[in-house]
């Protein structure tokens, strides 16, 4: 993301250029994991003058001279908490070379935000709060659908995910509290399309998900569709033994099964492949 003011310090602050780990490109260097990431800071002096230092993982450098912060954590804590103000997120949304809003539930739903739509996000997160690392609780089978919000800017790129109605959490950071507005807005940008029977996306439309010897189990619906949309194979994958089950869900009243195996799964006639699903029977009955 781009700067962020320190006010009380009068310092600026920005993260070095953060990409996903899978999407590494050359030139650029990645914050993911708590042992590789890093920041910059450009502060100004009383007379003047501009001092410039990095920071990366525990150690502060400045010029030819390094020194070790014991404790690092807090610094980058605070300047996570300074990245998801309402005036950094403001200032990322005016900056961004391109906004994108997606719909992670569903595969190929995402698309641009046109300079209109841009402005109804900014105004969107003019309440948000940053908010603890913990974000609060959050339920264990997060609803359908899931929100994420893509920039991009010059040398950095950023990914907001929303966690329900309230909260929206930065991928690798930290998360914020709204009252609202930024779902509700979401949700009207890139509503949820009909979904067609024949998709396995259909299931996240059950009101009731039972499995073989185990009954009830709509309190994973979410979960579980999630990872039979999201199958795919992963070579050497060793998943642990677990028997063949099935799944049924009820949409509307009517039940659909799926099959799954070592494999994948079987819905409506249909294979589909895919590693580890059998672990799906694992999931504890919740309370």
């Amino acid at each position: 993301m781009p700067k962020t003011m320190m006010q009380g310090s009068q310092a600026s602050t920005a993260w070095l250029p953060c990409i996903e780990p899978d999407g590494a490109s050359e030139g650029t260097r990645s914050d993911w994991g708590p042992d590789n990431r890093g920041l910059s800071i450009e502060a100004t002096l009383p007379d003047g003058s501009s001092l410039s230092l990095e920071v990366w993982n525990n150690e502060l450098r400045l010029g030819d001279m390094r020194y070790r912060l014991p404790y690092h954590q807090g610094l980058y804590a605070y300047v996570e908490h300074l990245r998801l103000s309402a005036e950094s997120l403001n200032q990322a949304l005016r900056e961004a070379a391109a906004v994108r809003l997606a719909l992670v539930d569903l595969p190929g739903m995402e698309r641009e935000l046109t300079p209109e739509e841009r402005e109804q996000l900014r105004q969107a997160v003019a309440g948000v709060l940053p908010a603890s690392n913990a974000a609060g609780p959050q339920p264990l089978d997060p609803p359908f659908p899931q929100y994420a919000i893509r920039l991009e800017g010059v040398d950095w790129r950023a990914t907001l995910r929303l966690r329900g109605d309230r909260y929206l959490r930065r991928e690798g950071g930290s998360s914020a509290v709204h009252g609202g507005e930024v779902a509700r807005l979401a949700a009207g940008l890139l509503p949820v399309p009909p979904l067609d029977p024949s998709d396995v996306a259909y299931l996240f439309l059950a009101d009731r998900m039972e499995v073989d010897g185990k009954g009830d189990m709509t309190g994973w619906k979410n979960t579980v569709v999630r990872r039979l949309v999201g199958a795919q194979v992963i070579p050497g994958y060793h998943p642990l033994t677990v028997e063949p089950f099935t799944l049924t869900f009820r949409v509307n009243g009517e039940p659909l099964e799926v099959h799954v195996d070592a494999e994948g799964f079987i819905y409506r006639g249909v294979r589909y492949p895919g590693s580890g699903l059998t672990e799906l029977f694992l999931l504890p009955k919740m309370p």
